[in-house]
């Protein structure tokens, strides 16, 4: 069956259920826009997904990949370590980053978990407190800056008062604990998971917590995060992850490469205007060195509108950091005496005012917006600075419950600090975007929604990571690459008792030399089917990744893969609000990648995913 059959026929999907129906209504909100504007009339591409209670209830211990798996336009990488953390690309855009996230800016409760120089690390963020995702595709530079991708919004607030406790297990070790409770002015959560891992050197153990309280005086949040254990198993090559997919790299093992770390983020909004501070630091022993960073940032955002259709804004934001590398001394992975190491202190400010007019004329909406950023940088020897305009210009035409849009948008996202401290020759450009679209979404019914999008997305001085020979990564411009791509999404309600879900993309990544993309996959389709009757639900999901390349030369490729998984859950006798789960992944166990390190030396690509298990959940709300 070709690519096509199966993303139209047999492997479309959005989310996970059971969500809500009310994924995308017109008179919704889009927080992220900066400009008050519902679903109805924006005029870019956006999906919303409300997590139901049930749902809730039954995945008590959702990953982040089950939980955003699916969302049209955005791929997941698991690296199946938190040392690493997950990967997200939203049209391409994103493949660059061996660790963390780059390329979009991913909010949590108001507070960014991207920081001023666009790195974004989601350890704080438990999957399963997530009540509301909020997801613009394409560049997004004139509401939040370095978003080349996109902007990923979400939201914990329960939708009810109540307290909730749940209880995931299952194999290799694995374990999660969490807890929430909430009334009508603040919440407060708590959770704990840890695993073995199923590769050899892939351990973690993680503490979140994170709450927020309202009062007269605005509302104020926190998140904190203690991570004393991540072990980094490192990327295989092709066949030792056929024979050997278990195994880790043996340099990994040496030198005990991970990471252990900690982080705590407080943020206040009051009105439209927002503030955010907060410290992390990490200790990451590496093939190469160990490296330990203590990392201050802080930043402020406000907006308000000011008459005739104009909202006005201004985001700044900085970060102070403090990095120590120390080289290791011998094969034992034993550190050279301290005098040898390098400490460096770099400062990275963001700022930026912005402009948005908004015209609505009876069925149509008009939106232009223009953003001079300014990016200033500070290493040892100087301070550097530089400034780019960023613009969009959108429009939207409603009828009745559907909306049609175009639109064009531009993003300029400057090297992180990490990219520009390994740098290739010492400097790096900023990489630039531009993107196109077109696209629907809206209600045939009740029962039936539906969105799509077509995007013609163009990066220029793209940002290229290449692994080292010591297993280190250094950073260079590229030319550029094209993205042209459709995205499908697709919600049906037969009836009560059933849900069916499709979504996903197709599209052609290329590298102005006619290479396709490293990193990206061109294809990709889910589909979830839902059964809920009485006291019983059962639910399946199922999902292809095209094939993909590793290296810019596309030498390295790895396979196509198509996955299931099974959910059954049930609400016990006499109880409302007590329910057990149990979860298959990978029902047929395939053996395929989670992820690939992009441009990886010695071709060690391959980040390999395990095979079929169970998980055993229990929760209780009350």
């Amino acid at each position: 069956m070709t690519t096509y059959a199966v993303l139209l026929l047999s492997a479309l999907a959005w989310a996970q259920p059971p969500a809500d129906t009310s994924a995308v209504l017109p008179d919704i909100e889009i927080r992220s826009s900066r400009s008050r504007v519902t679903a109805g009339r924006f005029p870019a591409a956006v999906t919303l997904a409300r997590m139901s209670e049930t749902r809730l209830d039954l995945d008590a211990g959702d990953g982040l990949n089950r939980r955003l798996a699916g969302l049209p336009g955005l791929q997941i990488d698991n690296r199946e370590t938190q040392a690493l953390g997950e990967r997200l690309l939203i049209r391409g855009v994103g493949a660059r980053s061996p660790f963390g996230v780059r390329g979009l800016t991913v909010l949590l409760d108001g507070i960014p978990l991207t920081f001023a120089d666009g790195s974004t690390t989601l350890e704080p963020l438990e999957p399963a407190h997530i009540r509301q995702i909020e997801l613009v595709r394409g560049p997004t530079g004139l509401a939040w800056g370095n978003a080349s991708g996109g902007t990923l919004f979400l939201e914990s607030a329960p939708s009810e008062p109540g307290t909730r406790i749940a209880l995931q297990a299952g194999a290799f070790g694995d374990m999660r604990l969490q807890a929430a409770t909430a009334d009508s002015t603040s919440h407060f959560r708590i959770s704990h998971a840890r695993t073995r891992g199923w590769r050899h050197h892939s351990a973690s153990s993680l503490f979140r917590a994170g709450g927020s309280r309202t009062t007269r005086w605005g509302t104020t949040t926190f998140l904190a995060l203690h991570m004393p254990q991540a072990q980094n198993p490192g990327g295989l090559n092709a066949a030792r992850a056929d024979t050997s997919p278990r195994s880790a790299h043996t340099a990994n093992l040496d030198r005990d490469a991970g990471k252990t770390g900690s982080q705590f983020m407080i943020g206040h909004r009051m009105g439209s205007t927002s503030f955010h501070a907060g410290m992390r630091t990490t200790e990451n022993p590496i093939v190469s060195e160990h490296i330990a960073l203590r990392r201050w940032v802080g930043g402020i955002r406000s907006d308000r509108e000011l008459g005739l259709g104009f909202t006005a804004g201004f985001d700044a934001s900085g970060l102070l950091e403090h990095r120590t590398e120390t080289p290791w001394e011998n094969a034992s992975g034993t550190e050279q005496d301290l005098a040898s190491a390098v400490e460096t202190t770099s400062r990275y400010v963001q700022a930026a005012p912005f402009l948005i007019w908004n015209r609505e004329s009876g069925a149509w909406y008009l939106q232009l917006g223009l953003r001079p950023q300014l990016t200033a940088y500070r290493d040892a020897e100087r301070w550097r600075s530089t400034w780019a305009p960023v613009g969009s210009a959108g429009l939207s035409y409603r009828v009745g419950t559907w909306t049609a849009f175009g639109n064009w948008r531009s993003s300029a996202e400057a090297p992180t600090l990490n990219e520009r401290f390994n740098a290739e020759g010492g400097r790096l450009q900023a990489e630039s975007s531009a993107n196109v679209e077109i696209g629907f979404r809206g209600l045939w019914s009740a029962r039936l929604q539906a969105e799509a999008a077509v995007y013609l997305l163009r990066v220029r001085d793209r940002i290229q990571p290449v692994q080292q020979p010591d297993g280190s990564t250094r950073y260079r411009n590229a030319d550029g690459s094209d993205h042209l791509g459709l995205e499908l999404a697709l919600l049906w309600l037969p009836t009560d008792a059933w849900e069916v879900r499709l979504g996903g993309h197709r599209a052609r990544f290329r590298n102005t030399d006619g290479s396709r993309l490293p990193g990206a996959a061109e294809t990709l389709a889910d589909a979830a089917l839902t059964w809920r009757m009485g006291a019983y639900s059962v639910s399946t999901r199922w999902r292809h990744r095209g094939h993909q390349y590793a290296d810019e030369a596309n030498t390295l490729r790895d396979r196509p893969a198509t996955t299931g998984d099974l959910l059954l859950g049930w609400q016990l006798p006499g109880s409302t609000h007590l329910h057990v789960s149990v979860q298959a992944n990978n029902l047929t166990d395939r053996r395929y990648n989670g992820s690939v390190v992009v441009n990886p030396f010695g071709g060690r690509a391959y980040e390999p995913a395990p095979g079929r298990h169970l998980l055993f959940g229990f929760s209780w709300r009350y």
